[in-house]
C-alpha cells in the first residue's frame, strides 16, 4: 500500500510511483482480471436464465442468480475503482507535464513575414502544451537582448548555416 500512498502525492516521489512498471502492471491486470470476470459472471446468469426459460428446473436459482448478481456487482466495483486510480494517475501526470512546461522557455525565429510555419508551429505547440511560454521572434527585428533565457530554439536550417550577429554564441 506504500506505492499507492506514494502515488497520491503531487511531488517527484509521487511522479515516480505513478510511472512505476510494477504499479501500472499490477493496475492493468486487476482491470484485464476484474473485466474477464464480469464478462464470465454475466455469461453464467445468461446460462443460468436461457436454462431456466427453457423449463430446466432447479431448487436454488433465485440464490444462484443472486449469487453470481453479487460477484457481478463486486467485480464492476473492482474494475471502476482501478479504472479511477488510472485516471487520477493520468491527471496528475498531466498536471505534472504541465509543470514542466512553464519552466521551458521557447523561442520560435521567424525569417520573415511569407514565412507561415512558425505561426503554424506556434499555434500547434499552444493547443498541446498551453502552459508551455513561447515567443515567436521575427529576425531582424531589434530585441533579441529583451528576449531573456531561452531553454529552447526552433528555426530554420538557413539561419543555422549563417546566423545572424545576434544569435551567435562564439
Amino acid at each position: 500500500m506504500g506505492l499507492e500512498k506514494d502515488a497520491k502525492d503531487p511531488s517527484a516521489l509521487g511522479d515516480h510511483a505513478r510511472r512505476s512498471l510494477l504499479r501500472k502492471g499490477y493496475l492493468y491486470i486487476l482491470l484485464l482480471v476484474s473485466a474477464a470476470g464480469g464478462m464470465a459472471t454475466v455469461g453464467q446468469i445468461l446460462r443460468q436464465l436461457f436454462m431456466h426459460l427453457l423449463g430446466t428446473e432447479e431448487a436454488d436459482f433465485a440464490v444462484l442468480i443472486a449469487r453470481r448478481s453479487a460477484f457481478l456487482v463486486l467485480f464492476l466495483i473492482w474494475e471502476i475503482y482501478h479504472l479511477t486510480i488510472l485516471q487520477r494517475d493520468a491527471r496528475m501526470a498531466h498536471k505534472a507535464l504541465e509543470r514542466l512546461h512553464a519552466r521551458f522557455t521557447t523561442l520560435i525565429i521567424k525569417t520573415g513575414a511569407e514565412d507561415a510555419f512558425p505561426d503554424l508551429l506556434a499555434a500547434a505547440l499552444a493547443r498541446r502544451a498551453p502552459k508551455l511560454p513561447l515567443t515567436v521572434h521575427q529576425i531582424g527585428a531589434d530585441g533579441f537582448d529583451q528576449l531573456g533565457e531561452m531553454r529552447a530554439c526552433v528555426f530554420p536550417l538557413a539561419i543555422a548555416l549563417n546566423p545572424p550577429n545576434a544569435l551567435r554564441v562564439c
